[in-house]
């Protein structure tokens, strides 16, 4: 980013939530490509990248999948009550999801998780359980 905003170098990758975040123009990669659709999850598959493993020589294999950012309470989050009324905030469609709109964080919801039966019953409505 660095290097970018001194003139260094012409561009970068990067998500466009930074991009956003910073004032930076951008370009939006089509969803073929951009691992944003789940729906697209066995397409995404079909290419993969070896990077180095552990070991010196070694390679891991990693698959195209879709990225999807989730949010959370904690277990041991010492005001449960209010996590809860902030996740619902962040999720509810009204200024919670324009704010994370403007910062380059579009939601997904409802948004399918392997947790729904551990979910706060007020936060249900905003999860679908996982296929």
């Amino acid at each position: 980013m660095a290097l970018l905003e001194l003139g260094a170098i012409d561009f970068i990758f990067l998500y466009r939530s930074v991009a956003q975040q910073h004032g930076l123009e951008y370009l939006l990669l089509p969803d073929e490509i951009n691992l944003k659709k789940p729906e697209l999850a066995d397409h995404y598959a079909t290419v993969s990248v070896e990077v180095s493993g552990k070991e010196p020589g070694t390679y891991i294999t990693k698959r195209g999948a879709p990225m999807i950012y989730g949010v959370t309470v904690p277990s041991n989050a010492p005001n449960p009550g209010l996590a809860v009324r902030f996740v619902a905030f962040l999720l509810d469609g009204s200024k919670g999801l324009e704010i994370m709109e403007r910062n380059g964080q579009p939601a997904l919801v409802p948004s399918p998780t392997g947790s729904y039966d551990r979910l706060p019953a007020e936060l249900r409505a905003f999860a679908l359980p996982a296929k």
